[in-house]
C-alpha cells in the first residue's frame, strides 16, 4: 500500500500528543511544522493516526469513537500545497510525497 500525507493539528494536551506521534512514527515519516502541527506519511487511514496520536481510543465496539487524552484533528492532504516555510519542510514533503496515492 502506498503512503498518504496527513496533517495533524493538536489543540489540547499537545505535549502528550507530540510524544505519542514521535513514538508512533519514525522521524522519516513525520515532519513537525510547528508546535502541535505535524505532517505524517502513513499507509493507513486517518483513523489510524488519530488513535496513534491519542485523539481517539482504539476501540472495536459498535458505540463509535471514544475520545482519547488529546484533542486535535487529522486531515488527509491531497498533494496540493503551497506557502512560505523553512526549506526543510519542502524537502520533507517532496521526499515523503514520492509514492503518494
Amino acid at each position: 500500500m502506498s503512503k498518504r500525507l496527513f496533517a495533524v493539528v493538536l489543540t489540547d494536551e499537545q505535549e502528550v500528543g507530540v510524544r505519542n506521534i514521535e513514538k508512533a512514527f519514525a522521524e522519516s515519516a513525520r515532519c513537525r511544522v510547528r508546535d502541535g502541527v505535524f505532517v505524517v506519511a502513513h499507509t493507513g487511514l486517518s483513523r489510524d493516526i488519530v488513535i496513534r496520536a491519542g485523539i481517539f481510543e482504539d476501540t472495536d465496539t459498535d458505540e463509535g469513537n471514544k475520545p482519547g487524552d488529546v484533542s486535535g484533528v487529522v486531515l488527509k492532504l491531497n498533494g496540493s500545497y503551497t506557502g512560505y516555510a523553512n526549506q526543510a519542510i519542502w524537502e520533507w514533503l517532496e521526499e515523503a510525497g514520492k509514492d503518494i496515492v
